[in-house]
């Protein structure tokens, strides 16, 4: 996802459901933006969604069960250095599964440093899918809607 595909050749790239944030450096997601961004056509719309990292931080660790088609899943989500770690466990049909992520807790400042240097002018922000406003208190999400 840091390498470039294409340059200049899509009308419309989307970044969906926090597909951001997996490298321990900066410059490495950046990168990413900015293969995004070379992707797109002069013109091109950049669809960006990522997790609130301001809700997320200030929500702190957090630890769920959840159930779903009989399954119990449970989730334990934790901040460290910046970075939210979530596990999840669970057992099907007799198996144990374990999986654990991390992301980068990015701020809509720095995204907004990330597009202006990947040649992207942001034009819209959303909180929601339903593409209500963003509230850096309240929205669970972050949509970024830019234009290269």
């Amino acid at each position: 996802m840091r390498e470039i595909f294409r340059v200049n050749y899509f009308d419309f790239v989307l970044n969906l459901f926090s597909s951001f944030g997996y490298f321990e450096k900066d410059r490495d997601n950046q990168r990413s933006l900015m293969a995004n961004a070379t992707a797109l056509k002069p013109g091109g719309i950049f669809v960006f969604d990522y997790f609130n990292a301001h809700k997320i931080l200030n929500a702190g660790p957090s630890e769920i069960i959840k159930e779903i088609d009989g399954i119990l899943f449970h989730i334990q989500k934790k901040i460290e250095n910046n970075i939210i770690k979530k596990t999840i466990k669970f057992t099907d049909l007799g198996k144990n599964f374990h999986f654990e992520e991390q992301l980068v807790l990015t701020q809509p400042e720095v995204f907004k440093e990330y597009f202006k240097s990947s040649g992207l002018s942001i034009i819209e922000t959303f909180g929601s899918y339903h593409l209500d406003p963003f509230d850096p208190d309240h929205s669970d999400r972050l949509i970024i809607i830019s234009k290269k």
